[in-house]
C-alpha cells in the first residue's frame, strides 16, 4: 500500500464540506464514505493502514477507520510495543507517553496491532498515540481483545472488512496526564465489503465479561445517535444504518 501522510487542521468554527479521509486515503473506508463529524477543533491524519479523526480537546481520536483482509491479519510481523506520538500531529496538541504513566489505564489500540501484521512499518505506525485511547485494562485485555480476535477470524475467511472504531465523551469525563480524556464508551462498526452486512458495538469503558459481548451489539444508527457522527454519508437514506445486524453472518462474534 502506498505510504501517505496527510493532515489538515480545523480551527474553531470552521466548516468541513468534504471528509479529508475520503479525499486522501479512501482505501481505508467503505465506498459509502468516512463518518462526517461535528467536532471541528481536530485533525485528519492518513497513515499507512488507517485514517484518524483526532480531537484536540481530548487528545484522543474521535474515530479510526481501516480496511482488513486475510493478508493484514495473517502476517508474520511481530508486535513491537514501540508506543510513540504521531509525528503528523503538533506535539502541543498530541498525547504523550507520560500522560498514560501510572494512570491506571491501558493505551488501548483502536486499530489493533494484530490487524497490521503484514508490514513492519504498518505495525510500527499502529503504536502511534493517535491510535490509542485510555481504556480499562481488564476490558482491553479481555472482552475487547476477544472481539478483535473474532473479527480477525472472519477476515481470515477470505473476507474484506471495513472497520470504524472510536470514542464517546459525555460531560464530566475524567482526564489523565496533561489533558488526555478518558472516554466513557468505546464503539466499533464492522462492514463486510461484499455483502454490506454491518454490525455495531458499544462498550462502556469498564470491565466487561466475554459472556456479555452479545449485549454490546447494536445498530449503526444507535452509534450515530450517541456520537453525532453521520456514517456512510454517500448513501442517500439511513436504511443501511438502521438495519439490525445479520447474526447468521456474524455468528463468530456472537
Amino acid at each position: 500500500m502506498k505510504y501517505i501522510i496527510f493532515t489538515i487542521a480545523l480551527l474553531f468554527g470552521s466548516i468541513v464540506n468534504a471528509n479529508p479521509i475520503d479525499d486522501q486515503c479512501a482505501e481505508h473506508v467503505h465506498q459509502a464514505g468516512a463518518p462526517v463529524s461535528i467536532v471541528t477543533h481536530s485533525e485528519y491524519v492518513c497513515n499507512l493502514n488507517y485514517g484518524v479523526h483526532f480531537r484536540f480537546d481530548t487528545k484522543v481520536a474521535e474515530y479510526v477507520v481501516y480496511r482488513i483482509d486475510p493478508e493484514d491479519v495473517s502476517g508474520t510481523v511481530a508486535r513491537k510495543d514501540n508506543f510513540k506520538p504521531d509525528p503528523s500531529i503538533d506535539s502541543n496538541l498530541n498525547a504523550r507517553l507520560e500522560d498514560y504513566a501510572d494512570s491506571g489505564y491501558d493505551r488501548g489500540h483502536l486499530s489493533p496491532a494484530a490487524d497490521n501484521s503484514a508490514d513492519a512499518e504498518q505495525m510500527s505506525q499502529s503504536f502511534y498515540l493517535s491510535n490509542m485511547a485510555p481504556q480499562n485494562s481488564s476490558q482491553n485485555r479481555g472482552s475487547w481483545r476477544i472481539l478483535e480476535d473474532r473479527i480477525r477470524s472472519i477476515a481470515r475467511e477470505d473476507k474484506v472488512l471495513y472497520v470504524t472504531v472510536g470514542t464517546i465523551y459525555e460531560p464530566g469525563y475524567k482526564v489523565i496526564g496533561n489533558g488526555v480524556g478518558v472516554p466513557q464508551y468505546l464503539w466499533k462498526v464492522v462492514v463486510d465489503a461484499e455483502t454490506n452486512n454491518a454490525i455495531g458495538f458499544i462498550f462502556p469503558n469498564e470491565p466487561l465479561p466475554t459472556s456479555s459481548l452479545p449485549s454490546t451489539i447494536t445498530t449503526i444508527k444507535r452509534i450515530e445517535e450517541m456520537t453525532g457522527l453521520n456514517f456512510h454519508p454517500n448513501i442517500e437514506d439511513d436504511s443501511f444504518e438502521a438495519v439490525e445486524p445479520d447474526m447468521q453472518f456474524w455468528n463468530k462474534i456472537n
